[in-house]
């Protein structure tokens, strides 16, 4: 499991099932999907051999981490297919799902939002965000001249349309109905 499937949901034409599998993934949380209270994982190794477990830790650049950018890429990814109008309301229902939850992780982490990647830690039933590169087995990669951390300045909480194409309505932060509000607020800074 991974969260290259953002790219699919940006770039490619995908039917309404294969966007649906890919939101499942996203909305699932870890370690049966991607999704942590530290944010969404690059990489999820719970169906990989078990030889193969260990190269995806939260010590591993490639591993259970989160990546700035892949949230970024996979909220876009979200935006455009909350475009679309031939998705069944089920299917749209998951997507606009997906999105409060991903943007929550995002405001969740604002404070690293200049940060490549992060690692994690859990205690007491709650993900607490450790940033990579702290712990002695962190096997890092990163590099700040790459300027993934930037992909914020482009990519904004969007308002998302429910319902039919005619008459639609929006749906707020907290999930009730309102004809005005939008779901999440655009951050100022």
């Amino acid at each position: 499991m991974h969260s290259d499937e953002g790219f699919a949901l940006l770039f490619d034409d995908l039917d309404a099932q294969r966007v649906d599998e890919a939101v499942t993934v996203l909305l699932r949380p870890f370690p049966a999907g991607l999704m942590t209270g530290a944010g969404m994982l690059v990489a999820n190794p719970a169906f990989a051999a078990a030889s193969l477990q260990a190269s995806f830790s939260r010590n591993a650049y490639h591993g259970t981490v989160v990546w700035s950018w892949q949230q970024a890429l996979f909220a876009a990814g979200l935006a455009r297919q909350l475009e679309r109008r031939d998705l069944s309301a089920t299917v749209r229902a998951h997507i606009v799902a997906a999105h409060r939850t991903l943007w929550s992780a995002i405001d969740a982490t604002r404070s690293l939002k200049n940060s490549e990647l992060w690692s994690w830690s859990y205690a007491a039933e709650n993900y607490q965000v450790v940033p990579f590169g702290s712990a002695a087995a962190d096997v890092d990669e990163s590099d700040a001249a790459q300027l993934w951390s930037t992909a914020y300045l482009a990519v904004r909480p969007s308002v998302i349309p429910v319902g039919s194409a005619a008459g639609a309505r929006l749906a707020s932060r907290s999930g009730a109905l309102d004809s005005h509000a939008p779901i999440f607020r655009v951050a100022n800074d």
